[in-house]
Order: C-alpha cells, then structure tokens, then sequence
C-alpha cells in the first residue's frame, strides 16, 4: 500500500501548531482544545484511507462495450478495435468513496481508465485500444476520505480477459465473396456441411436451424448458416510482412471484410492466417484469429492454387487476385481501400 501527503495536511498540521502556540502563550483552555482537535483531524484524516482502501474488494461483476456497429448481427457482443470498453466492479456493502484505476495488465503495462462510483457499483471505462488480447491483472483502488490530508492507494487483484477484434465491413454485392462471379454462383445456401457463420431469423426459415445461445445473447432470433460444397470456394491468404503498422491494419482489415462478403453471400471459405497451423473455415474463427496475426509469423499453408492474397510489406498492401496484382497505399481507410478493390479490371 502506497500513502502520499497531499496539500492540505501541511496546512492542518501548521493550524494545529499555530493554536498550540498561541494557547501556550495565553493559557487560553479553549485554544489548547483547538489545537488538540486539530492533531485528532489528522490522525483521522490519515488511518482513515488505510481503512478504507484495505477493506475494498472490487469484484468485476459484468462489462459492455460501445463503438464499432459491426454489420455482421452475430458480432455485437464481440469487442473491436477503438470501442470504449465499460467494466462494472461491484463493491459490497455501501462504504465511504472510492476511486478504481488504472489497470494493470499482465504484462506490467499500466492502462489509464476514468471510473465513477454509482451506489454500490464502481464504473470503470477505458479504450480498448487496437485490436489483440487483453490480459488485466489488477486494478488499483485508491481514497483520500474523508478530509483529503492523505491519499492511500494499493492494487487490487482483478483478472479480466477478453480478445479485442479487427474492424470490418461488407464490399459492395456484385464483390461480396472476393470473386469476380455473381453472388451465389460459387455455392448453393441451404442445408450442407460447410458452415458459414449466423444470421437473422427470416419468414420460412427452419426452427431447428435456430441458435438459442446466440439468439439469447443478442435479443433477436439468430439461425445456422450453411452451405453445400463446391469446388469454387474462395480461399484468401492473409501475408504480414516487415510492414508498417498501418499498412498492417488495413491488410487484416481487409482481408475480414472479403471473408465477411462471404459470409453474407453464402459462399464457403476458407483463410490462411499468420500464426495459424491450419486453414480456418468458421467465421468466428477466423475473426479471432485475425485479431492476434501480426508480422513474423508464418502461415498455414494453402492447397488452393486460386487464392485471393492480401500482403502487408512496408507501407503498401498488395491484393493479389490470379495473375493481377493491385497495389494500395496503407494509408488508406478501409472504406477507400474497398472501393479500389471494386474498380480494378
């Protein structure tokens, strides 16, 4: 536990000796009770937020996040890249105020995080920062109650994990599924093996095909997509080279929104990422994946000879489609990027 003075006890204190002083020189009774009232304000002022602090046991009861609209419905409850992310500590009985924060993640890196208390709840909001893991460790609890002479404050044990996503967003229909056939010649919706990710409930749908968790989740009626294979999936391949932060961002953002084209269109996919063994056919798989790719990290390696590559090396983004190649500046949003995408030959 750390105690730090704060500007008023050097004023208290001199308060306090200038009425003993005065008392001293007088023999005025009242002001020797002045001055012994005082140097008690201290000795409250300051075991009080030793109390105070030790006794609080913040446990992280839920959290919600707000930002990114992501247009795949089944995504809401995921957190992506920029979102304020809010986390609910629950105190325990009524106790004098608190302040939580920063956090302290695992790997010693300190977050700042602005919190409120509500009653017997404490609100703590922080940036979820770029998309990767968030691994916190600790919070640190703090109080000055209830004079403000010292500050006591100590970190609190309280794991939060969570995975923070890549932003995304569909391209245009006639390009939705990252080829250049119409949308649902490469495969037939209904009922098959492939699995493509959830979607809303519509008119005719089957209720077996419903996803309860997921529909619980999100308050609207979710069902199981799928395909029937066919020998015209696409297959995209995500490269990290040596790349500048940017032009890596824009590389696994586009490469989510090709993926998530599928997704809508109906059409099976399948995607090499870095530091994956495997190819991955699942959206939410992939999606998770993608948000723990970086540079350096090889790739599991693909049987298809028609794949859609995305390569990130230095402050550019190649997408290369069959013999063409189209070179992007990592500069550009991802909107941008898209739309270039959909005016190539």
């Amino acid at each position: 536990m750390r105690v730090r003075p704060t500007r008023r006890l050097p004023g208290l204190l001199f308060a306090a000796l200038t009425f003993y002083i005065f008392a001293t020189n007088s023999q005025v009774i009242w002001l020797y009770l002045v001055a012994a009232l005082m140097a008690a304000l201290v000795v409250v002022g300051t075991i009080a937020p030793l109390i105070v602090v030790r006794r609080a046991r913040p446990r992280l009861a839920r959290f919600s996040r707000t930002g990114f609209v992501p247009p795949l419905t089944q995504d809401r409850g995921r957190i992506f890249a920029g979102d304020l992310l809010v986390l609910v500590y629950e105190m325990g009985e009524t106790q004098p105020p608190v302040e939580l924060g920063p956090l302290l993640a695992k790997s010693g890196r300190t977050i700042a995080a602005g919190s409120r208390v509500a009653g017997t709840e404490a609100i703590v909001e922080l940036d979820a920062g770029a998309r990767g893991a968030i691994d916190l460790d600790a919070v640190r609890v703090a109080s000055s109650w209830p004079l403000g002479v010292v500050r006591a404050e100590r970190w609190v044990r309280a794991e939060f994990s969570a995975v923070v996503h890549p932003r995304y967003a569909l391209p245009p229909d006639d390009r939705r599924h990252g080829t250049l056939e119409p949308v649902g010649a490469a495969a037939v919706r209904g009922p098959g093996d492939e699995f493509l990710g959830l979607r809303e409930y519509r008119s005719g749908d089957s209720q077996r095909r419903i996803h309860w968790p997921t529909s619980a989740r999100t308050g609207t009626l979710m069902v199981i997509e799928t395909a029937q294979e066919s020998s015209n999936s696409t297959h995209y391949e995500l490269a990290l080279a040596a790349a500048d932060a940017p032009a890596t961002e824009l590389a696994v953002g586009l490469a989510a929104s090709l993926a998530a084209g599928n997704v809508v269109a109906g059409v099976p996919m399948g995607m090499s990422i870095p530091g994956q063994a495997r190819v991955l056919r699942r959206w939410g798989d992939v999606l998770d994946a993608l948000a723990v790719a970086f540079p350096g990290e090889p790739a599991a390696a693909s049987r298809s000879r028609d794949s859609i590559k995305v390569k990130a090396e230095g402050a550019q983004v190649m997408v290369n489609r069959g013999d063409s190649t189209q070179v992007l500046d990592g500069g550009l949003d991802l909107a941008e990027a898209l739309a270039a995408i959909q005016e190539a030959p």
